[in-house]
C-alpha cells in the first residue's frame, strides 16, 4: 500500500525553484479582517454582524484568486506571500494588519496554496489613504526546495 503524503506537503518533484511566481494580482474591495467569534452565555460561538462582511470578503478573494490561477492547481511547497492592504479612511480604529493578513491567507487556501501553513515569509503592509483604490495587491512566490 502506498504511503499518503500529509496534507499541505508537496512531492519534491512538484516543487518550483525559489523565486518562481505562483500568483500575483490586485483584488479590489474593502479588505475585511479576521475576527474571533465571541462566546455566548451557554458557551456556544456567536457570530457578529461583521461575520457576513468577513465571509463575503473571503468569497470575493477566493473567486478572484481562481480567475488569476486559471486551471493551475494549488501549489504545495513553501511560499513567500507579500501583501499590501489599502483601506479608505473611516472613523474609529483601523483594522489590525495581522488580522487582515489572516483573513486573506485563509481565502487563498485551497486555491493558490494548499494550506496556509506553507507561508513561511513575506512582508505585509497596511495603508490608509484615499488616493489609491481599496483592495489588496499581493504576490506569492515559491520559497525554495
Amino acid at each position: 500500500m502506498a504511503r499518503r503524503r500529509p496534507a499541505g506537503r508537496a512531492d519534491p518533484a512538484e516543487l518550483e525553484p525559489e523565486g518562481t511566481l505562483i500568483c500575483e494580482g490586485f483584488i479590489a474591495g474593502r479588505p475585511t479582517p479576521w475576527k474571533a467569534p465571541t462566546l455566548g452565555r451557554n458557551g456556544g460561538a456567536v457570530r457578529t454582524r461583521d461575520y457576513k462582511t468577513y465571509k463575503a470578503w473571503q468569497e470575493w478573494v477566493a473567486l478572484q484568486a481562481k480567475l488569476l490561477m486559471g486551471r493551475r492547481r494549488p501549489y504545495g511547497g513553501p511560499v513567500a506571500l507579500s501583501a499590501r492592504f489599502v483601506l479608505a479612511p473611516r472613523p474609529g480604529k483601523p483594522p489590525d494588519r495581522s488580522n487582515l493578513l489572516k483573513s486573506f491567507e485563509d481565502a487563498l487556501e485551497g486555491i493558490v496554496i494548499r494550506n496556509d501553513t506553507q507561508i513561511i515569509d513575506g512582508p505585509t503592509t497596511r495603508a490608509i489613504t484615499d488616493t489609491e483604490p481599496q483592495g489588496v495587491r499581493f504576490r506569492v512566490v515559491a520559497a525554495g526546495r
